[in-house]
């Protein structure tokens, strides 16, 4: 985030700065952010707007200050917020609504509609001859489990790359047929449950 502030006076080392916050939304609930800080602080608690993993959908509250060079008046400034997550699950979209404040006063508001990728996880082919591996392709690494339904019924482990998401399900001992199988990161499924095929 970056932006410019002002104190409109001269500034010394007792000079309040000004901090930032910053709230994750779900935009599915309502389409936009709200003018001021406490209005968002007010809709927040009435209304389940939280996109992020956080608890509340804030993930940033007053972490961040700018403060000023003495003796200038204004200061360009730039920073990064702390890392947050998106809940799954969501849409395609989150809406970040951050507020720069001076001690309880907005004195500026942004919007930003986000697109976010939801994890998911699909095969790179959609049959293989019987005793060949599943190959899958997945937007996330590490360890997953991979349910399939069909002729038979067998959970089995993989490993995703963390340098592409690749990973590999071994099918020897499944009969021929067809399958839906579901990927799994712990409770989280990646993605919808899709058909194979094996022959």
């Amino acid at each position: 985030m970056s932006g410019h502030a002002e104190w409109n006076e001269p500034t010394s080392s007792t000079t309040t700065p000004y901090d930032l916050s910053l709230y994750v939304q779900n935009p599915a609930v309502v389409p936009s952010c709200a003018t001021s800080y406490s209005a968002q602080l007010q809709m927040g608690i009435n209304l389940d707007l939280n996109a992020s993993s956080s608890i509340s959908g804030w993930v940033m509250q007053g972490e961040l200050n700018i403060n000023p060079a003495p003796p200038a008046s204004g200061i360009d400034w730039s920073g990064e917020s702390l890392p947050f997550s998106v809940r799954p699950g969501l849409g395609d979209r989150v809406l970040l609504c951050a507020y720069q404040r001076y001690v309880i006063d907005d004195a500026a508001g942004f919007e930003l509609p986000v697109r976010v990728e939801q994890p998911r996880c699909e095969p790179a082919r959609h049959s293989v001859k019987r005793g060949r591996q599943l190959t899958l392709k997945c937007n996330v690494s590490g360890a997953v489990t991979v349910r399939f339904r069909g002729p038979q019924a067998r959970t089995r482990k993989s490993e995703l790359a963390t340098s592409n998401g690749k990973g590999t399900v071994p099918t020897r001992g499944l009969k021929k047929g067809r399958y839906r199988v579901t990927v799994f990161a712990g409770e989280l499924q990646l993605g919808p449950t899709f058909r194979f095929r094996i022959r």
